[in-house]
């Protein structure tokens, strides 16, 4: 016989051998798959495996997890993930402490354990809750983070059970109303994403009993479980029972044990004993209910959005096609027009209702304007004029009014009839009444401010929206703090965003992430838009989407003006001319922009000037003021073509995706015939017409929008004062103080922060002015930074150095301008310095030009500011130019100027030797060895002179950053220090006898200076006078390295090569052209330190 119980038992081991290997190979696939899903989503769940791993075993069993899922893998790891990352959500720090520790040393708080403790929430069986919320006390207020904290306790107990796991199976909740308290919903919803996505326990059943005389509680708590619960698949029972006996009977057959329910509802659970056993069970003791209670404040404004996002993805997609086609085309839109968060409150929070009515709203949006639905709900959008208008009803008097008074009636008893009272319906026949029906108005407290124009009010369509866009425009400037849990929100609404639509952000991402996740950059995006994260993340992927499109494959450089970053070169040459400046900040802190667009030329880039756009408004959103009220532009009128092209770059693609609003705007103009008699073509018509071609007012909602027009630079300067601005703070081109000059030290200190370059404290108070953070002087760095370090100060100096030259014509020409603004009979002393400026263009110098003259000749420097045109007689200007042929005009008024008869005119022989330039090198950034200049000699004199034109080799002197050019030319000067040069004219055999010396100096990556005699008659360099060296050291400016000729009177010859051995004290006669004076010992061996300028 065979023994079947041996059988048996060798069946039961065998089964349960292959079921704990089964197991062993599920948990090790579990792992391997908590090993794919993306750690930003498991932060949480790794967190916990270090700091408590026991915790993790224990409060979430894996094996529970599997069983629950049915040993769906996959499904079984993205719970563990979920479980750990809701709890450490509403627990915080406390997360990693045991739930079911009831002590005051676990998870929960002290204001939890109260709540608890209550006894409205009471596990009697182990798959059965009982809630009766008739025993929390009255006139206690516990938060909603507590509620949920105790419902995530009560899901934690029911989730150790393996029963509540097994598929069939599952937990009860038995909800006893015996009053009227109205269950919170965001408990509600959060209670059963709890139950549904994190905890591996199922909900079985839900059971309302009421009470007889408890009907309110009915109407409103059984309505509010049912539309929060309906889409859960569980059952749902709604019982009225009269009698505990009752109850009972209608419980039983759900499966649900009398000794699981109290007595009220007819069972046999003595509370009073069984749940002061449960709590001590847990480490309960009475001194906890007295503990602080913690009540800390939690958004939960972006959890809410993430549910409702959830619910949107569990609609069928033809219900959610529109609002999906929304969120693609019009993202911001749907956030304006369609706030999330205004449907959730309409439906209470309840995320399914609030996703179906959002997704309908876009669905018969789209179905009433089709493809103008992606537009704003406006009269330029989607009302616009050649869409449909819409549906009107007018009140017509005289014959209508019979036909009117019997649909107003109607519509009196219909509005009766849903809100009540007659007093809320209020209607007119006739314009007559239109009287009366205001002052009914005014007595129910709607003032005429309130009324639409055809009700006897003030506004109209046009109005409303005018005033709509202003109070968009006027942010509150209180300072919006910008916490760390915002970012998080941005970070997570930024990743909800769909791919396509983010291309440039994923790569900005994948190339230059420290870039991208500048948490700065971050702050200021989350602040212009109030902390909202979900409309700062948009902004923030268009804003990656515009600056690639901008800069190409650079964008994912910092943006800079160092020739290494975002802006090449020609990019930073246009910013250079300065048609784009930043002024220093007005009083009240916002930061000023003054666009100019005389100073372009029309053929300049249009690409470089948009990312010059973008570059200064990028500075603009430093400011924090800026962010949220805005920055002030000041607007000089050009051009109409300039026009279309600001607008079409600044207002219409780069600002709209810029963390900066535009708080005022003025339109500037200058008038320099207010007497034309076409009023069309005034200057008052055509900043007119820039003011509605750049559409201030209604694109960027700036509050402000003037145009001023000025016969004078001083009229336009008196206009901004008068508006709070500073002459101190303005451009000379608005008869201001701030130079060309000023525009290049604010572009060096922009460099040096840009670059993290140290900022010494002289330039403290103008980096201040401009609100340029400094950089923090580095004690202790590196080798390698330290060679970085000097690297980019050389760059700087160098720049410097070559930058002299545009400074130097964009001084004279301020000079010259402001000049004649004071007096117009100045004009004609600065046509004879522009004929300067024409001189130097003919020998190929791109520098100003800037000379002195006077009756006496003697060379001394002279001011040129002098208001009395007699101080340069213009026979002597004329004589001075009559030998080069040029066409020059008056740089003023463009009329054509005569040099001279052509009989007073000598013009270079056949013999003389032809002018050669040398063009500039541009050495770029780096040190590069300068090629040997050969200074031009120009001989325009009697081809039978006896003069020469040799001049003194100078002497090979190298420094750290340039090689010094070596003249070969032969020397020919006698020993007693004169040159054998003498001038045809006046017999001069030195430049400082000259009747008329003119400078004119030309450049390479260091200056050499050429002395043309202004009689026309040689040209001759006689020598190498100044160049310029530095060393690389931040707080000296610069060194002068003299080698001086004979006629140049400088006590320094030669040089010795031990440091302070001479000093240098001689004054240079020629003009202010060198730097005149110097007085100090000589330091490096390489130079004299120039200290005061003559």
């Amino acid at each position: 016989m065979f023994d079947y119980s041996q059988i048996l038992a060798a069946t039961e081991a065998e089964t349960a051998a292959s079921s704990v290997v089964l197991h062993r190979r599920a948990l090790e696939q579990l792992q391997d798959s908590l090993a794919q899903i993306p750690l930003q989503q498991q932060t949480a769940y790794r967190e916990a495996l270090v700091r408590c791993p026991q915790l993790v075993k224990t409060e979430s069993d894996p094996m529970q997890f599997l069983i629950f899922a049915d040993f769906d893998i996959w499904n079984a790891a993205t719970r563990i993930v979920t479980y750990w990352e809701k709890r450490k959500e509403l627990f915080g720090e406390r997360a990693f402490l045991p739930v079911l520790d009831l002590s005051g040393n676990g998870a929960l708080t002290g204001e939890d354990l109260r709540l608890f403790s209550t006894g409205s929430f009471q596990l009697t069986a182990e798959d059965t809750v009982v809630v009766d919320r008739s025993l929390e006390p009255d006139g206690v207020d516990f938060s909603i983070e507590s509620a949920i904290r105790r419902d995530f306790f009560i899901l934690q107990l029911l989730s150790r059970h393996r029963v509540n796991a097994l598929r069939g199976k599952g937990y009860q909740f038995v909800i006893h109303f015996r009053t009227s308290k109205r269950t919170e919903s965001r408990v509600a919803s959060k209670t059963m994403e709890l139950s549904t996505k994190a905890f591996p326990a199922h909900l079985k059943a839900i059971h309302l009993v009421l009470d007889a005389d408890a009907h309110l509680g009915f109407v409103e708590n059984s309505f509010l479980f049912f539309r929060m619960w309906q889409v859960i698949p569980c059952h749902f029972g709604v019982h009225h029972c009269g009698t505990p006996a009752q109850a009972l009977v209608k419980l039983i057959p759900h499966g649900i044990l009398a000794s699981a329910l109290p007595p009220a509802l007819g069972g046999s659970y003595q509370s009073s004993v069984e749940f002061p056993r449960f709590l001590a069970k847990f480490g309960f003791v009475a001194t906890a209910t007295t503990s602080s209670i913690v009540n800390p404040k939690s958004d939960d404004r972006f959890c809410a959005l993430k549910c409702l996002h959830e619910a949107i993805c569990l609609l069928p997609e033809s219900e959610k096609a529109a609002y999906v086609e929304a969120t693609r085309r019009a993202s911001e839109l749907v956030e304006t027009e369609s706030p999330p968060l205004r449907f959730l409150d309409f439906d209470d929070f309840n995320f399914a209702a609030a996703a179906i009515r959002l997704c309908n709203y876009w669905k018969y949006r789209v179905e009433m304007f089709e493809d103008r639905a992606f537009l704003p709900m406006t009269i330029n959008g989607a009302m616009g004029p050649d869409g449909e208008m819409a549906l009107e009803i007018i009140f017509c008097p005289s014959g209508w009014s019979v036909f009117t008074e019997f649909c107003c009636k109607f519509l009196v008893r219909m509005f009766t009839t849903l809100f009540g009272g007659d007093q809320n319906v209020h209607f007119s026949v006739g314009v007559e009444a239109q009287e009366e029906m205001h002052r009914t108005f005014e007595a129910l407290g709607v003032t005429r401010e309130g009324l639409p124009k055809k009700a006897g009010g003030q506004d109209g369509p046009m109005e409303f929206l005018a005033s709509q866009r202003l109070e968009e425009g006027d942010v509150s400037v209180t300072n919006v703090e910008v916490t760390s849990s915002a970012i998080k929100a941005m970070r997570t609404a930024l990743a909800l965003i769909p791919d396509e639509n983010k291309v440039a952000y994923l790569e900005a991402l994948d190339k230059s992430p420290e870039l991208s996740e500048q948490e700065s950059l971050w702050e200021s995006f989350l602040r212009f838009t109030g902390c909202n994260a979900t409309k700062a993340a948009s902004m923030y992927a268009k804003y990656w989407e515009v600056r690639k499109d901008l800069f190409g494959n650079r964008a994912f450089l910092p943006l800079n003006q160092s020739f290494e970053g975002a802006l090449e070169r020609k990019d930073v040459t246009v910013l250079q001319t300065g048609y784009l400046m930043q002024l220093p900040c007005v009083k009240s802190g916002e930061s000023v922009l003054y666009c100019d667009g005389t100073k372009l030329q029309k053929s300049t880039s249009s690409l470089s000037r948009a990312r010059c756009k973008f570059y200064m408004l990028s500075i603009m959103s430093e400011n924090v003021i800026s962010q949220m009220k805005g920055f002030n532009l000041l607007y000089f009128w050009s051009d109409p073509s300039f026009d279309r092209v600001f607008k079409e770059h600044f207002v219409d693609t780069i600002l709209p995706v810029m963390p900066v609003r535009v708080h005022q705007v003025h339109i500037l103009g200058l008038d320099l015939c207010p007497a034309d008699v076409f009023v069309e073509s005034s200057m008052e018509a055509r900043l007119n017409t820039t003011k509605s071609a750049l559409d201030f007012q209604h694109v960027l909602g700036a509050p402000a929008v003037k145009t001023h027009v000025g016969t004078s630079r001083e009229d336009l300067l008196q206009n901004l004062l008068d508006y709070g601005y500073l002459r101190e703070s303005l451009p000379k081109a608005l008869f201001g103080r701030l130079g060309f000059d000023d525009f290049v030290k604010w572009q060096e200190l922009r460099v040096r922060y840009e670059w993290g370059l140290f900022t010494n404290s002289r330039e403290e108070e103008l980096s201040a002015r401009y609100l340029i953070p400094r950089n923090k002087l580095l004690l202790h760095e590196d080798e390698s930074d330290k060679v970085e370090r000097k690297r980019r100060m050389t760059i700087i100096l160098s720049r410097r150095k070559r930058e002299r030259e545009r400074n130097s014509l964009e001084t004279l020409q301020e000079e010259a301008m402001e000049q004649t603004e004071r007096n117009p009979n100045t004009r004609l002393s600065f046509t004879m310095k522009f004929k300067l400026i024409a001189l130097v263009s003919v020998f190929g110098v791109a520098l100003a030009a800037e000379g002195t003259f006077s009756d006496s000749g003697t060379g001394s420097k002279d001011s040129l500011s002098t208001d009395d045109p007699a101080t340069i007689p213009p026979s002597d200007l004329a004589t001075d130019i009559s030998g080069l042929g040029l066409a020059l005009s008056d740089p003023m008024t463009g009329t054509p100027l005569e040099t001279g008869s052509p009989s007073e005119t000598s013009y270079p022989s056949e013999t003389s030797t032809p002018t050669e330039t040398e063009p500039p090198v541009d050495t770029g950034d780096e040190d590069v060895d300068v090629p040997d200049v050969n200074v031009p000699v120009v001989d325009v004199s009697d081809p039978t002179s006896d003069a020469t034109t040799d001049s003194k080799p100078s002497k090979d002197m190298s420094t750290n950053h340039h090689n010094d050019d070596k003249d070969d030319t032969k020397s020919s000067k006698d020993d007693s220090g004169s040159s054998g040069l003498t001038c045809g004219t006046c017999s001069a055999e030195t430049p400082g006898d000259c009747v008329s010396w003119i400078y004119a100096p030309t450049f390479s990556d260091y200056r050499v200076f050429n002395f043309i005699c202004g009689c026309a008659n040689r040209i001759t360099p006689e020598s190498q006078c100044l160049r310029f060296a530095d060393d690389g050291i931040a707080d000296v400016e610069e060194f002068a390295v003299n080698e001086c000729g004979v006629h140049l009177r400088c006590d320094v010859v030669d040089f010795d090569p031990e440091p302070g051995s001479h000093s240098c004290t001689g004054i240079c006669p020629v003009g202010f052209g060198c730097f005149a004076r110097c007085s100090t010992s000589c330091a490096y061996n390489i130079a004299c330190t120039v200290i005061k300028t003559v």
